[in-house]
């Protein structure tokens, strides 16, 4: 039976369980390391201040193919995030390790068509 300690108000660690083989406890000593979807020094931790933000997505496809997504930043976890379309309202899931740029622009009418963009400098 696993016994948890608290770490702070959110965070459980294990702090003893019983060994399958024996009946001395195993104890582990608290994790110290920050939580990424937390910390505003990973991106997971930089977009969760984007929280409820128009933001324009850019993500690479394989080697060479870029697909764009705009919408409302509703959701940032370990690995994923979620955007709400604004024209339909749809939730979209998209992995978090293929997103290479993120525009957070002023306002929503800030994103024009721009064949010049960076984003052509990596095309081949």
């Amino acid at each position: 039976m696993k016994i948890f300690k608290m770490l702070d108000d959110n965070n459980l660690y294990p702090m003893s369980y019983n060994n399958a083989l024996s009946d001395i406890p195993i104890s582990r000593p608290p994790c110290n390391q920050p939580i990424v979807t937390d910390d505003p020094n990973y991106l997971q931790g930089y977009l969760n201040s984007l929280i409820d933000k128009f933001i324009k997505v850019e993500f690479l496809i394989g080697t060479n193919l870029f697909i764009d997504k705009e919408g409302i930043l509703k959701q940032v976890g370990v690995d994923y995030i979620v955007l709400e379309e604004t024209q339909t309202g749809n939730n979209i899931i998209a992995d978090l390790y293929s997103i290479k740029f993120v525009d957070v622009p002023e306002s929503p009418d800030m994103f024009t068509f721009n064949p010049n963009s960076y984003r052509s400098l990596y095309e081949r």
